[in-house]
């Protein structure tokens, strides 16, 4: 045998390396492509779940994007519902008032018929009453001495007008 200096044997470096050898290639197939296998496998677990979050963020927003149109058109749908009953209402205030004006009117034409129907139905029972007085004042002036005629006559008007104030107090009441 040879030696080499510094006691060095080439069959031994060998003898070591086809070990390692043999020590990493155990080790490649016990534990690197197991561990290789598995962290791919969460890679792929990972992408397939993002992917799958963004398609249900996608899906949200487009829900929400939908949601977003039915509510504007559901709040154009409410103004223009509020505008049209606005509207009606203004309307059918407009149509109450006209008729409540309309009736108005009617109470009160009637009740001023009514009035210069009382008024010409008192006048003329007061011009009768007076034609009465005034005959009656007259029958007694000519039958009577004048100062009895003129006192029965003053008694007779103040007579007739207490009767006329008292149906008025009455109505007033």
């Amino acid at each position: 045998m040879n030696q080499v200096p510094l006691n060095i044997d080439f069959s031994q470096i060998l003898l070591h390396l086809f070990n390692v050898v043999i020590l990493f290639a155990i080790l490649y197939f016990l534990i690197y492509k197991p561990v290789r296998n598995f962290m791919e496998k969460r890679k792929e677990e990972y992408q397939r779940m993002e992917e799958e979050a963004n398609g249900k963020v996608k899906e949200a927003e487009d829900l929400k994007r939908s949601y977003e149109e039915k509510l504007s058109k559901a709040e154009e749908e409410i103004r223009s519902m509020k505008e049209d009953a606005s509207r009606e209402m203004t309307e059918k205030a407009g149509e109450i008032r006209q008729q409540a004006m309309e009736e108005a009117q009617t109470i009160l034409n009637r009740t001023k018929a009514q009035a210069e129907h009382e008024k010409e139905k008192i006048l003329e029972e007061t011009g009768e009453e007076v034609a009465n007085i005034a005959k009656e004042a007259a029958s007694r002036a000519i039958f009577q001495n004048p100062s009895e005629a003129y006192d029965s006559f003053l008694k007779a008007a103040e007579k007739t007008l207490d009767q006329e104030q008292a149906p008025d107090e009455g109505r007033k009441l």
